[in-house]
């Protein structure tokens, strides 16, 4: 499969410059080329907040304590439709293996993450050091989270959290909670590349368990820059600055990045085998 991807060049920097980042290439485009039975399409926490029955995003509703803090919700519902949904699907269609990245929360609600338990074991085996003292993370939370936050939040609404209706698991697809199971399934099938889909790109894109950062040792990876969308702040959310910033660290750093509609006429292109 040939896909468009976007990179960054970091190189030369030039002394004589007003900064000497100036110096750099930038950014460029290349086609690659994937071998569809090494690569894998990975739905990074695809929760089901907004959705009807899934978190509520009511002002003062029961679900509020956790689901305040999602404020890029509406763009996940639409991205997560009309995007991602269409990702998975072509993906599958192409014989291209799609892994849902989840959380111990709701994880144990999906067979396919039984089977990965019995296949790739726990998610963290070697996790033998002594419990943390926590004292500290009452105050943390209600400093970036707000009042009357004292235990973990997702707890608030762990029943009704869930993989959005409209991703939900398929049988052949694979559930992971971590870089441990999703690196022993990654390696059980061979695989050596993986494009990223979902939320939030800087925060667990990057950072949660399975996300970029841990894998990108081991992996070659490609996020679908306009399948994902960021955690902003009161003076970036307009702009999306912070997701354009994460993006821009994926490509210097992390991997590469491509667009839903190349990756979308490269896996229809493939499962045509033309």
């Amino acid at each position: 499969m040939k896909l468009t991807v976007r990179f960054y060049r970091s190189y030369p920097m030039d002394i004589t410059a007003e900064h000497p980042a100036l110096g750099h290439l930038g950014e460029d485009e290349k086609v690659m080329d994937l071998d569809i039975s090494k690569t894998v399409v990975a739905g990074m926490h695809l929760w089901n907040v907004g959705e009807p029955g899934g978190l509520d995003v009511t002002p003062g509703g029961p679900d509020w304590p956790i689901t305040k803090l999602y404020s890029y919700y509406r763009d996940a519902l639409d991205l997560t439709a009309n995007k991602i949904c269409p990702i998975l699907s072509a993906a599958r269609k192409a014989d291209m293996d799609v892994v849902h990245v989840a959380s111990s929360r709701y994880a144990h609600k999906y067979p396919q993450y039984a089977k990965t338990g019995e296949k790739h074991g726990h998610p963290d085996p070697d996790n033998t050091l002594p419990k943390p003292d926590l004292s500290w993370r009452a105050e943390f939370y209600e400093d970036h989270y707000g009042p009357n936050v004292d235990k973990p939040m997702l707890d608030v609404v762990k029943n009704k959290l869930r993989i959005s209706k409209v991703v939900e698991p398929e049988p052949d697809d694979s559930v992971v909670i971590s870089a441990y199971q999703f690196t022993r399934l990654l390696r059980n099938r061979q695989v050596n590349t993986i494009i990223y889909t979902g939320y939030a790109t800087n925060e667990c894109l990057l950072f949660a368990g399975g996300g970029m950062e841990q894998m990108r040792n081991h992996f070659r990876l490609i996020a679908v820059r306009d399948a994902t969308v960021a955690l902003e702040h009161n003076n970036t959310a307009l702009q999306q600055t912070n997701r354009d910033a994460a993006i821009r660290m994926i490509e210097h750093s992390f991997g590469y990045t491509c667009t839903t509609a190349d990756l979308l006429k490269s896996l229809g292109e493939a499962a045509k085998g033309t």
